[in-house]
């Protein structure tokens, strides 16, 4: 029984102790709050003036550090990249310190941020920005040094210069750009600092990664601005779409009009080849349709631009393959000695006109020619100079038929539609260009 009752004073005292500190800070806490903000006005800036004791070759810093970016969408039309982005701000207001030791060893205290004076950020560079977080409501952290800390989230619609070159294996420079707008470079500047652990998300279609932060040179003076900071951003498109949807689909068309031109059951039909030529152009202008609409407008042609418009050559050339092949075995096999060359060929006809008879080969054309050479003429006489002038003309015929326009000028064509791909695929593998380095100073701290 004394045992329960010892312990119920134990407890009641230690409870008291903690009420008591508790009312003790409170008091603290308050006496602080009242001490710091009796005479204290968040509408005056305390770096308009000579009463902080600044130096004018020590301008205040802003510590910015770049802690949360979310890429939401690129807009390459508009030459613009939206993100969301958390900052965190630090900054020093020489009116607002104390000494923890008199009020209760408090050595920060949280109150809104309506209550204090902050500087103004805005986001330059951009189209569009504004402030996700309530001014009004949110809290900021101030230290008995009078470092003032706050993190903000907003949105804007950062301004980048998208090149179009390599597309769709493209990278691009571009950045997040803050500014102070209303102090002199004397009074305030940022200082960039790399934060020990950021959150980057990006699209299913970017890939982001983060660098440092930058000062920018202005260009007519060479100054540096150290009003205004850059984070610098690395923009890679993700090109699985472009290379299964585009790219590959454009390979499989292009090697079945091939296959259709110089083999196919009525390849020597012009017709036939003009039908699959505009084919071609149909497929490949709905192609360049899309690319029109994802792409801005420059001096520039994508490499996938100059991989259609070699693909469209390509397929021209051989739509005109299959048509001068027809009209030189027609000629051929019509015995025009001018168009074919005769006199070029005869020695190799003679030879092949020998070997084919020794094989026995069997072909409608060589079967044409043997029974020609096997018959009489009407007059029952032995066959003339025009009749053997036709004969090796249609042995032409059947050669340009069977070489010209066999499997070696299908594989010259296919050969160049693999290097034209091949050519286009080498450079998803180059590596991203590097930063201009004439453009930005370093801002770290």
């Amino acid at each position: 029984m004394y045992f329960w009752a010892l312990v119920s004073i134990l407890l009641t005292s230690l409870n008291a102790k903690s009420q008591s500190d508790d009312v003790a800070f409170m008091r603290a806490n308050k006496r602080l709050y009242d001490a710091l903000f009796e005479n204290y006005s968040p509408f005056q800036s305390p770096y308009n003036t000579a009463s902080t004791g600044r130096r004018s070759d020590e301008p205040a810093k802003v510590i910015i550090t770049l802690r949360y970016s979310h890429l939401t969408q690129v807009v390459e039309v508009q030459m613009t990249h939206h993100q969301v982005f958390g900052v965190e701000l630090i900054w020093r207001d020489p009116r607002l310190t104390w000494d923890p030791a008199v009020y209760n060893n408090i050595s920060y205290v949280y109150v809104r941020s309506r209550d204090i004076w902050m500087p103004e950020m805005t986001a330059c560079e951009s189209s569009s920005f504004s402030l996700i977080t309530s001014e009004r409501r949110q809290k900021v952290k101030i230290n008995s040094t009078g470092h003032i800390e706050k993190f903000l989230i907003g949105h804007a619609s950062f301004i980048c210069e998208f090149s179009v070159q390599n597309f769709p294996f493209d990278h691009h420079w571009c950045f997040y750009c803050f500014a102070l707008p209303s102090y002199e470079e004397s009074e305030l500047i940022f200082v960039g600092r790399n934060a020990s652990s950021r959150t980057v998300l990006d699209s299913s279609e970017w890939k982001m990664r983060m660098f440092g932060s930058r000062y920018r040179t202005v260009p007519q003076t060479g100054r540096q601005d150290l009003t205004m900071i850059y984070f610098d951003i690395l923009l890679s498109r993700r090109a699985m779409f472009w290379v299964f949807l585009i790219i590959i689909p454009t390979f499989l068309l292009g090697f079945l009009i091939l296959l259709g031109l110089f083999f196919g059951k009525e390849r020597n039909n012009l017709n036939v080849s003009v039908d699959l030529g505009l084919i071609a152009f149909t497929s490949f202008t709905f192609i360049i349709g899309i690319l029109s609409d994802s792409l801005p407008q420059s001096e520039h042609i994508s490499i996938l631009g100059w991989h259609i418009v070699f693909e469209l050559l390509l397929i021209t050339g051989a739509i005109l393959s299959v048509s001068l092949h027809g009209a030189l075995t027609s000629a051929a096999n019509a015995g025009y000695a001018w168009w074919t060359g005769e006199k070029y060929v005869r020695p190799t006809l003679k030879d092949a006109l020998k070997q084919i008879r020794n094989s026995q080969l069997v072909h409608p054309a060589m079967s044409e020619i043997n029974d020609t050479d096997n018959e009489p003429n009407e007059q029952n006489e032995p066959r003339g100079r025009t009749g053997r002038r036709k004969t090796r003309h249609r042995v032409l015929g059947f050669f340009l038929d069977k070489v010209h326009r066999g499997v070696f000028n299908f594989s010259l064509f296919l050969t160049l539609h693999i290097v034209n791909v091949a050519w286009l695929l080498a450079y998803a593998f180059g590596p991203p260009p590097e930063m201009p380095a004439d453009y930005f100073i370093r801002a770290d701290d």
